[in-house]
């Protein structure tokens, strides 16, 4: 298992829960315990994702979680909003959390069930020799590798993997702010002309905002005061948050599509980011990665109890058809989103507003998209 981060821990953790034995490379000190303070990257996972960090036992006890139980998504105004509630016997409708907490728990799951770590970079695998080569010269055997090594995965280069690419023409703004508003457990969406802007609920009580916009706008936000930052990101959220009474750091942050051509090659399977990257107007972008993961780990899990070859091509393939074709589903419906949103026509976002509207009376059609949005 090459790749450290959140889907590389999770992999290797589903793989070990499975029956099998993984070993982790990964060059960076995975962290011992997590961050004192909140990080401002943060991530919405649905209840698919929340089932899979339940059954790898590192989501008891993660601190700072938030559940939401209500978003509202619109246009051009909240009066005409599409919004779905979660049951007040159900589960929410997903919950979020912060990137150094979740990979600090699922770092100490990993020492709790002792798998061995390299502390090195997973340059190539050469599938004839089962042989996988590490930045220091070393060479491990490797029946199966899994690469989980990001959107410039090393890994997949070395494999001559094509991807298709898009720089999107916008930088996602991201900051945490507190409002006047309480958020009371609902995960925000506004559809602008320059990108979405999403106010997601924190456990402080805070909000995180990740706002999509051109690069030049997203420069001059960051730029601004805090005073008058908070004035702009209020009008733009149409004041449902009330007054923004602080801002945290800003931070900038390129958005890009990519879509590795296939998934695996010869003993190699990508997951994550190495397979996978989406705008982030959907949220789903560490959610596939973990779907990603439940699927691998079910498939290599089964055949292993049943005695056939985890790593068979057939087994492999059945694994890339499956989450590629997830995967462009969410492609396609959030570059349509992001083509049609974007549009600068005369009359255009009042009728999107309403379609947003028309959607929220109409519950087959809604409940098919939460079905969808909860994985």
């Amino acid at each position: 298992m090459a790749g450290g981060g959140i889907v590389g821990l999770a992999a290797a953790l589903a793989l070990h829960q499975a029956g099998l034995a993984p070993s982790l490379v990964e060059p960076q000190a995975l962290p011992d315990a997590p961050p004192a303070e909140p990080d401002p990257r943060v991530y919405a996972l649905s209840p698919a994702s929340i089932g899979l960090l339940q059954a790898l036992g590192v989501w008891e006890g993660l601190p700072r979680v938030q559940p939401y139980h209500r978003m509202q998504v619109w246009d051009d105004h909240p009066q005409r909003a599409l919004r779905f509630e979660a049951p007040a016997w159900g589960s929410p409708l997903g919950a979020i959390v912060e990137h150094g907490a979740l990979l600090a728990a699922l770092a100490a799951a990993v020492g709790r069930a002792g798998l061995p770590l390299q502390a090195d970079r997973a340059l190539h695998y050469a599938a004839a020799e089962q042989r996988l080569t590490l930045a220091s010269g070393r060479h491990l055997p490797a029946a199966l590798l899994l690469a989980a090594d990001g959107a410039a995965s090393p890994l997949r280069e070395a494999a001559g993997i094509p991807v298709e690419q898009l720089a999107y023409p916008q930088q996602a703004l991201v900051a945490t702010v507190r409002s006047e508003r309480a958020h009371e457990g609902a995960a925000l969406q506004r559809f602008l002309p320059g990108g979405p802007l999403a106010l997601l609920p924190l456990a402080s009580g805070e909000r995180s905002i990740v706002w999509s916009l051109p690069p030049e706008e997203a420069q001059r936000l960051q730029a601004l005061d805090e005073a008058r930052f908070a004035r702009e990101l209020a009008r733009a959220a149409q004041d449902e948050v009330g007054a923004i009474l602080a801002v945290g750091p800003r931070q900038r942050v390129p958005l890009q599509r990519l879509q590795a051509q296939r998934y695996v090659q010869d003993g190699l399977v990508l997951l994550g980011d190495a397979a996978h990257v989406i705008h982030p107007l959907a949220g789903q972008g560490l959610n596939l990665g973990l779907g990603d993961v439940a699927d691998l780990a079910r498939r290599l899990g089964t055949a292993w109890r049943e005695g056939r070859d985890p790593g068979s091509p057939r087994l492999l393939q059945a694994y890339a058809r499956a989450r590629r074709a997830e995967s462009e589903d969410l492609l396609r419906l959030t570059d349509a989103l992001y083509r049609v949103y974007g549009l600068d026509l005369p009359g255009l976002r009042p009728l999107l507003g309403w379609g947003l509207g028309l959607v929220d009376r109409l519950p087959p059609v809604k409940q098919v998209l939460l079905s969808r949005a909860l994985g």
